[in-house]
Parts: C-alpha cells; structure tokens; sequence
C-alpha cells in the first residue's frame, strides 16, 4: 500500500466510525472538530499523513513548534471533514470513496501559494488567459472554481462558499500570487480595512480601463486564494441580479445571476487585448521603476497619483454614465486632479490654462483640440465652484462621460509620448511643428497603428 493509499483507507475508517449509527439524533457538541478528533481511528489519520507528508513539505498540515504534528484544526475544519462528518451522522449521504480520494489529494498536494485574486465586472471570452504586467487576466469555468476547494465534493453541499462556482462560471479575474503574504494555520480571517481597496490594484485595472475607455470597468470584490486549501473572501462582493424564467409547466423560476457591466471584450480582439496590455504595463513598470535618490522619481509619483484618481472615479461610476449626485462634484475632482498631476509644472501660476492646453496638444487635429481644451476648462471652472463653495449647476452625464473619456486619453497619451519635461515639450509644440510631429504626432501614430486600443481614438484616422 501506498503512503497516499494509507491516508484514504485511515480516513474511510475514521468516517465509518464517526458516522456509525446515522439518522439518530446528533449532539452538536460531539460533532466539533475538536471532539471528532478524540475519535480513536483519528490517530491513525495523523499517522498517515505524518509519514505521507513531510512537515518542510506542507507546513501548512502541521502545528508551529519544535515537535510538529499534524494540525486537527486544518484537517478538519478547513477541510470541512468535520461538518462532513456531521451531516452524514445525520442521515446526509456521503461518497465516502470520493470524499477520502479528495483527501489524499489535499495533504499530498505541493504547498499552495497564497494568491489576490480581483473579481471584475467585465465580459471576457470563455478560455481568456492574458498577462497584464504581473498580474494575469483570466476566465474560470465553474469546474476550475469547484477545484479551488480544498475538498471540491463538499463545496456547495456544506460548506458557505465566498466565491461559488455556479454563480462565478465565466467570470474573469486578475489574479497574482501574493509573496508578502504568508500561509496561516488558525483559520482566522480580517477584511481588508482600506476605503478604496481598488487603488491597491490600480495597475491593472487603470490598464484595462485604457483599452476601452468608453466602458466603464469595475472591481467588484477581492479574494485570498490558495487553490486547493481555502478561498477567502477579503472585500466586497460579487454583484448579483434575479432573472425569472418560465419552467416546463408555466410556472416561474427565479434564478440569481452575476450581474456585469457594460464592459465586453470580444473573441475576435483578445489578440489585440494582449499586445495592447503588453505595451501599455511595458510602459508603467518602466517609469514606475524611476528613483531618485532611492525614491521614486517624480514622473513615477505624479503616474501613480493620476491612476490612482481615475480608478477611484471609475468605482464611483455605474454603467456607463450614472454617478451618485452627492459625488458627481468629487468624480470632476478626481479626474482634474489625474490631469493636473501628469501635465502642471514646477511654477503653479496660470495652471488651469497650461493644463488645458497641454491636454489638447496631446490631440492630433485642430477640432479635437479645441474641443478638450474646452472640456478641461469647463472640469476646472466645476472643481474652482466645488472647492470655493459656489453652486456648481448640475453636472449631467455626458459632461462626466465626455471628462472622463478626455482624462484617460490623456493618461494614455502621456504613456505614449511621455519624455522628461513632457509639459514644456507640449508647450514647445504648440509654437513648432517640428517639435509637434517629434513628441507628439510621430509617437501616437505609431503606438496607434502596432498596438491600437478597442476603438481607435477620433483624431487618429484622419491623420493616418
């Protein structure tokens, strides 16, 4: 026999013990982890793994100290044994076979790696598995989040599960594993206790949300995952909607579904997906990577302070086009503060006007310049009302979603043509052509033409 094989038959007689006289009536207290692990043939479980497993291996399945043995908490509870163990006493049928294979399977597995995993509310295609810096974007059918599961027979059949596979069957994730975070043992869990958690992921989710500026995309909730082990759910939650269908006999079936946004990647544009979230992480992780002095430089700092604003207005942003009216003042701010942060200079004097203006020489004709450059004016003319007090009039959604497509462009742009001093340069280039086409036309058509985004941008056909 096996190591592996021993584990499986320890296990089959431990649960034949516990679960010996089912259907009578079950005292709670007999049926904890604690009291199911006083069980005699539960000896025999430790046994076996102890000699299946080493402690260096998975030191995950053992307690801390200097004589580890194996942990009856995680082996039980984690696992969900006990509640397995419960129910079956109880009269639920139980695959014995299949539960003690699954088992095996957990303790011999390698040790998981600890893993953020972000639930978006965006359409991707079945089978998506696409890089986005050091994050992955992916699908997951319901079988692959059943597997999540340290014992995938149990999982909706006992056990609350924060992520469920029915519900989640196609949603996409970005998910990286997470080495600053180390595996626990006890089982106890925190929120994550941070007002807008999405700015910890802003990279790619500022990534994505350059590729289809139009649509807005949102994280819906954060996981800690070690797959295999357990799914922890961090903050937020999945959003979810009734449908009503008519069944066979005309009656009406109520079925919870996950509720997406508006944002979709066809089948045909995952290709380009890839290319453009290669280029544009290429492009972050490079000035994001700037120091000076053993700190970040400046453009590293004003790049992440511009992200970060565009993420947050994006989350207060539902649909495409419905802002709170408490907080549309506060989204204008956020996406004047991104531009001011990529575009003002060491001298603040005149800054709402430079700002404008070098936003609109980012555009590559005259009428869309003119056009953002009166957007942005309109954004400071709101943010100056907002801040001093004064009625700011009513801020519609086209004036947010107009902003808003003007401000992640001008991130955009600003990844594209971005030189040191790029706000002097597009000073420079409103005087000479030369420098216009250098910093400006020559780097946009280029980056337009290998790596355009969902939708190429207005100004660019007519130049091309």
């Amino acid at each position: 026999m096996s190591e592996g094989d021993a584990i499986t038959a320890a296990l089959q007689r431990w649960f034949a013990d516990v679960t010996s006289g089912a259907r009578q009536p079950v005292a709670p207290h007999t049926m904890t982890w604690l009291a199911l692990s006083r069980v005699p043939a539960w000896a025999s479980v430790r046994a076996a793994i102890a000699a299946a497993v080493h402690p260096d291996r998975r030191p995950d399945l053992y307690t801390k100290g200097e004589n580890r043995i194996p942990h009856d908490h995680v082996l039980l509870e984690t696992t969900g044994l006990a509640r397995a163990a419960h129910a079956a006493a109880a009269g639920l049928s139980i695959f014995t076979d299949d539960l003690a294979e699954e088992f095996k399977r957990f303790c011999m597995a390698p040790m998981p790696v600890v893993e953020d995993w972000i639930l978006l509310d965006g359409s991707f295609p079945p089978g998506t598995c696409i890089d986005v810096g050091n994050y992955t974007l992916q699908t997951f059918t319901g079988a692959e989040l059943h597997k999540l599961q340290p014992i995938p027979s149990l999982d909706e059949l006992l056990q609350p599960n924060p992520l469920p596979p029915r519900l989640l069957a196609g949603a996409a994730f970005l998910h990286r594993p997470d080495t600053e975070k180390k595996p626990d043992r006890t089982g106890l869990r925190f929120p994550l206790l941070h007002t807008r958690p999405e700015t910890l992921f802003w990279k790619p989710l500022i990534t994505l949300q350059l590729w289809c500026w139009d649509d807005v995309l949102r994280m819906e909730a954060l996981y800690t995952v070690r797959r295999g082990r357990e799914v922890h759910l961090s903050t937020g939650e999945a959003t979810t909607r009734i449908d009503v269908y008519q069944g066979p006999q005309g009656e009406q079936e109520e079925v919870e579904s996950h509720d997406i946004g508006t944002y979709t990647v066809a089948p045909e544009d995952t290709g380009r997906l890839a290319s453009f979230c290669e280029a544009v992480s290429s492009r972050i992780d490079a000035i994001t990577s700037e120091t000076t002095k053993k700190k970040p430089s400046k453009r590293s700092r004003r790049l992440s302070r511009a992200a970060q604003h565009l993420v947050r207005a994006s989350h207060r942003t539902f649909g495409n086009d419905f802002v709170w009216e408490e907080e549309a003042e506060e989204v204008v701010l956020h996406y004047v503060i991104a531009m001011e942060a990529l575009l003002s200079d060491e001298q603040n004097l005149d800054l709402s006007r430079k700002v404008a203006y070098r936003a609109a020489s980012l555009w590559m004709t005259d009428s869309d310049r003119l056009a953002v450059q009166k957007i942005v004016k309109n954004a400071y003319e709101i943010r100056s009302k907002y801040a001093h007090g004064d009625d700011t009039g009513e801020i519609n959604a086209k004036t947010l979603s107009e902003l808003r497509s003007v401000a992640l462009q001008v991130l955009l742009r600003w990844l594209i043509t971005t030189v040191p001093d790029l706000p002097l340069h597009l000073d420079a280039s409103q005087l000479s052509e030369e420098v216009r086409r250098l910093v400006v036309l020559e780097p946009l058509q280029q980056f337009f033409v290998t790596t355009p985004p969902a939708v190429l941008p207005r100004d660019f056909p007519m130049t091309s």
